[in-house]
Order: C-alpha cells, then structure tokens, then sequence
C-alpha cells in the first residue's frame, strides 16, 4: 500500500472542511469582514467670530439684508435643485433662525445657477459667501445649530465648507456667512461642476426609478453608490462632488449623496453625525430608518453589505460607538428616531440562504450577495426569505390586495411591511411556522 504523507494528509482535510463549509446547508457561514469602523472621517462644523467690522468688497449689495432687497439679481433657475432638500430639521427652528436659513438656501440657490457671481471676498483667509444680515434675537450659540441643521438638509451645496463665520457689519448689524471651498470661488467654475453633477445624479435616479418596491429603490441606490465609490480622503471629501464625481469620499460624502438622491425620489431623508462619522436617515411611510452606506461598502469586493441597510437606531450602534448621535441632534432640534428594522418581517440571511440552497454554489458566503439575490430575483420569484412570511399565502388570504396588486409579487412583500404588520395582517400559516423545520 502507497503511504500517504501527514502533511499531505492534514491539507487534503483542511481543503475538504473547507468545502463543506462552502457548500453545505449547515447554519455556519462566512460573513464579511467589516473594515467599517476605522471609516470616520466627519468634519465638525466650526464656528468663528470676527472680531473687527467686516466690510464686503466684491459681493456688496448682493445680499438680502434683513428685510429689504439692497439689490437683485436676475439668473434663469431653469433646474429644480430644491427637490433635493428636506426641512425636518428646518421645521423645529424658531422664526428668525428660519429667516436665517431661508437667506443661506437664497443666497446658496443663487451660487450653483448664476455663474457671474464670483466669491473673491475672504475672512481671514477663507473665501466666504457675502455677508447675511440675522436677526439679533438669534444668539451666537445658536448659529452652529442653523448651519448643522442647513448642511444637513441641503447637500446639494456642494460647493460649502465646513466652517463659518459671524460678527458685525460696518453698520453695526449682526452677520453670518459661511466659507466656500476654494476651488468653487469663480461662479463660472462653481456652475460648470452644478451641470456635471446635476447629470450625473439624474443618470442614477433614472437607474433607481427603475425598480418597483421602495426598499428594490433604497438597495438599488445604495449599490449604486457603493461601487462607484471607494472610500478615501480628499480636498473636498465632505461635499457631495466628492462621491459623484471623484468616486472617492469620506462618510459625509456617502451620507449626503444617499439623502439628496433620496429626497429626489419623494422620500424624505437627512444627515445625522456622531462621534466622527456621519449617516443618513430616511423616512418610509411614517416610520424612519438608518443606512450607513459608508459602512456597507466592502472595498474589497463587489458586494455591499446589509448590517446598516434600512435598520433601527439599536441596531446600528451595535458592537459600535460611532452611531452615537451628537448633542446638537438631542437639544431643541432632535434627529427622526428609528425603532424597527424594514426588512425584518419578510427577510432574514440565515433564513434565506439555508432554505434555498440552490443559490448557495452560485452566491457564495457575502451576506449582500443574498439579500440583493431577494431583491433582483428571489421576491419576484416568490421565494420564502422569513418564516414570517409567504408571499402566496399571503395574496391567496387577502382579497383586497390581491385585486390591486394581482401577480405583481414583490409589491406583496411591500405592504406586508410597510402596512400589512400595522394592520395585523397574517403573513404566513401558523401551521407551518409551528412545525416546518
């Protein structure tokens, strides 16, 4: 008999274990590595006070100052940048911080359309936006607060820093402005980067709208982003340009561009910061929910994750201190709060993969690989991802929804989530959660 090596022996196990790892039914699996958390890279606003007079120079009389026009400037508008804006934030501001915000957002609309406007003014070295006349009932303390919640519900302002300034005008009146990246100081510049981003953006939505169910959307756009972009710093890595343009970002660049596409697709979504890093926040129906899209993105490999895809606050800051929100998100102004994860009536990966066993030769052990097997293929196959859940069930017991949605499947498992759990609907028989294996 031909004796086998001990090295070679102990290999040829090794690779055996490793394929039954691979492509057994067993509940043991691979899971991505998560390199997420060293992906901190938020800016914190930071506010300064001029201590002498600031005197405008090649932006004088362009402002709205208080409440009278000084001086107006006619520009053709002709693109809808609002709909990239929400205003949860704005709404829990008091009147004259809203008149505040309201000045900023004119003066900003004005920026990204008018190419004649050029911002050579400087404070101190920073190439600010003109100077914007506040009400005094307004306090110093309070302006970091108008510029969290204005940066955070405006990321189409691709063209503003991260720091601002306030103090007196030469009339004595009390003025806040805040400082422009560089590169972004020459309006015909400032414009040209607006129409590169604006088509660029618009080619993604076209691709997201593409999809029938809400959450095909929020995946869909969240995949998008994640393979067009890696993550890295830069000049500009809090902007938006960043990520759509450059393809490489920061947190604050997958933050923004998630909730400004969001917002352009009807669904309400802001940034929230926290301990060096930055997410978004996006309202389904009346309930919200968090996405890291930075932390979802796996560098390495074609395949986003889903631990911070559409998921309650608890569950975003678990095993994690990052997710932490900052104190200006917990004072007068508070940030949306999550409670519920969206996917969990109707999918689960454990769930998923050792109960279709025909996907796992084809997808492999990344989680993502699964979950955007579901939403591509699985629900408008019918499959079963939840013993919560049976899409047939589920339209066999229901006639009202079975005469609006018909054989569209996967709108199924929509309102089984975004309404029929609300509704103490039934999503599957009790028999067969009792006993199926």
């Amino acid at each position: 008999m031909k004796k086998i090596s001990l090295s070679k022996f102990v290999t040829g196990g090794f690779m055996l274990f490793c394929m039954c790892l691979l492509f057994s039914g067993s509940n043991v699996y691979a899971k991505r590595a998560n390199p997420a958390k060293s992906k901190t890279g938020l800016k914190k606003i930071e506010g300064h006070k001029l201590k002498e007079k600031f005197v405008e120079k090649s932006n004088k009389g362009d402002l709205i100052g208080g409440e009278k026009t000084i001086k107006k400037r006619t520009y053709a508008a002709s693109y809808n940048w609002g709909k990239y804006s929400a205003r949860y934030y704005y709404n829990q501001l008091t009147s004259d911080e809203k008149d505040l915000y309201n000045k900023l957002y004119n003066r900003c609309t004005e920026l990204i359309n008018n190419s004649s406007i050029n911002c050579n003014d400087t404070i101190q070295g920073d190439h600010v936006i003109g100077q914007i006349v506040y009400n005094k009932n307004i306090k110093p303390q309070d302006l970091d607060e108008v510029f969290n919640v204005f940066e955070a519900e405006n990321p189409q302002f691709f063209f503003l820093d991260v720091k601002y300034w306030y103090g007196t005008t030469s009339n004595y009146e009390p003025f806040f402005t805040l400082t422009i990246y560089p590169r972004y100081v020459s309006g015909s510049n400032r414009v040209a980067v607006a129409n590169q981003l604006k088509n660029k953006v618009e080619n993604w939505i076209k691709t997201v709208n593409q999809k029938k169910t809400t959450m095909q959307k929020m995946r869909s756009l969240e995949n998008i982003l994640d393979k067009n972009t890696i993550y890295q710093e830069g000049e500009i890595d809090q902007s938006v340009v960043s990520a759509v343009l450059e393809g490489k970002t920061v947190c604050a660049g997958y933050s923004k561009t998630y909730a400004m596409i969001c917002n352009a697709l009807g669904y309400e979504s802001v940034c929230v910061t926290g301990s060096g890093h930055e997410w978004t926040r996006v309202r389904i129906g009346s309930k919200w929910y968090n996405v890291d899209a930075t932390w979802d993105d796996n560098d390495s490999a074609n395949i986003m994750g889903v631990d911070y895809f559409l998921v309650s606050d608890a569950k975003i800051k678990v095993d994690n201190s990052n997710h932490e929100l900052y104190a200006v998100w917990k004072g007068r102004v508070k940030a949306p709060t999550s409670n519920e994860n969206y996917l969990d009536p109707i999918f689960n990966i454990k769930y998923y993969r050792n109960n279709n066993r025909d996907l796992q030769r084809e997808l492999g052990y990344y989680d993502g690989s699964y979950l955007d097997h579901f939403m591509e293929t699985g629900m408008e196959e019918g499959r079963r991802a939840s013993s919560n859940f049976d899409v047939y069930f589920y339209m066999n017991s229901y006639s009202d929804i079975r005469t609006k949605f018909g054989n569209d499947l996967p709108l199924y498992y929509q309102h089984y989530v975004e309404v029929g759990v609300n509704e103490n609907r039934q999503g599957a028989d009790n028999y067969y959660n009792r006993y199926a294996s």
